[in-house]
């Protein structure tokens, strides 16, 4: 397969987020009000309530698909690098090993809003490999986790899914310009493709 090289994207203008929180207030009231809020967002002490009330500290920014022809979100509503890299730090060092919470239930959170960091990043033009390669490591870890349970759950968890996800996340970290990339990551990230790709015609 072909190895992704760097795009040139110094024609479009960029755009700089300006949300210092992981998760916009506004977007967390209006989950709680619809109840659509992930139970490791909820204030302790109301999970068992009829609506359970938010934790703005532990809210992070959801994954929304955007509409056919709408414009990008302001600046207002995206994070800047160092919110991103804050987020990724909080769902992986928080809720990736807690042994209390069901592993299909931390899956479909931390993924979720890694898409959503993600997306942030696309629209700001971010390049931030080091980032990537932990979103990578994320999805390549779920893979052999889900993998390796004898029943894996049929509801949350879709292996096509995720390996799109993990895709997309190795693509963008190898397009980076070479100097934001360091040699070990880059071949790191450069074995990932490859076995990825190991069994497709060459």
């Amino acid at each position: 397969p072909a190895v992704p090289v760097p795009a040139d994207d110094s024609s479009r203008a960029a755009v700089v987020g300006l949300a210092m929180g992981m998760c916009s207030e506004a977007e967390a009231l209006d989950r709680q009000a619809c109840l659509e809020l992930s139970r490791l967002e909820y204030l302790q002490g109301t999970e068992w309530q009829k609506r359970p009330q938010v934790d703005l500290a532990r809210a992070v920014k959801r994954y929304q698909r955007p509409a056919a022809g709408a414009p990008p979100p302001p600046a207002s509503e995206l994070r800047p690098l160092p919110v991103l890299e804050r987020t990724v730090a909080y769902l992986l060092q928080q809720w990736l090993a807690r042994g209390d919470v069901p592993p299909i239930n931390r899956y479909v959170f931390i993924s979720d809003r890694l898409r959503a960091v993600q997306q942030d990043m696309t629209v700001q033009r971010l390049h931030a490999p080091i980032l990537l390669a932990r979103i990578v490591r994320f999805h390549l870890l779920m893979e052999l986790e889900f993998c390796s349970l004898a029943n894996a759950p049929s509801a949350g968890y879709s292996e096509v899914q995720n390996r799109s996800l993990l895709c997309n996340a190795l693509i963008s970290a190898l397009e980076a310009p070479a100097q934001l990339l360091p040699a070990a990551l880059h071949a790191e990230l450069l074995s990932y493709f490859v076995l990825l790709h190991a069994d497709e015609p060459a």
